[in-house]
């Protein structure tokens, strides 16, 4: 992901905005993450295979998020990307932030669902391609049975 100053040479598309996952924004986030993960050690449960894929999979369903705007990007010894940002509308900067806390999303009215004049037609799907007993009128006859 480019920080804010890499943006001026090489923008990212108008129509795109970079979000940060709220449960990040809050303050010692990651000192809760390793809470957690000390306790599972404590108590000798084994992480499974891509329980961090899937922990994040579980984050990116979550849609409480806050435009923000990378200042600075560092890859550790392990290759991981982390990065410095601001939130656009609290103007606070956090710092640390892990990539799989950032995501792209289209700017609101940014995408095609939004254009005038564009072709929309509801899809009417004959009765007759379903079975009787999947139709709602026939519901009330064979509770009766």
């Amino acid at each position: 992901m480019r920080t804010r100053e890499e943006q001026q040479s090489d923008p990212y598309p108008t129509t795109v905005e970079i979000h940060c996952l709220n449960q990040f924004l809050m303050e010692d986030w990651d000192e809760e993450w390793d809470r957690i993960s000390e306790e599972l050690e404590e108590q000798d449960i084994p992480v499974p295979e891509g329980y961090y894929e899937i922990q994040k999979q579980i984050l990116d369903l979550h849609q409480d998020m806050s435009v923000v705007e990378i200042l600075e990007s560092e890859e550790d010894d392990d290759g991981e990307m982390w990065y410095t940002i601001i939130d656009v509308e609290e103007q606070k900067i956090h710092p640390g932030m892990p990539r799989y806390a950032l995501m792209f999303a289209d700017k609101p009215y940014s995408t095609d669902i939004f254009l005038d004049n564009v072709f929309r037609h509801d899809m009417r799907v004959p009765d007759s391609l379903f079975p009787q007993t999947w139709k709602n009128r026939q519901a009330a006859k064979y509770q009766n049975m």
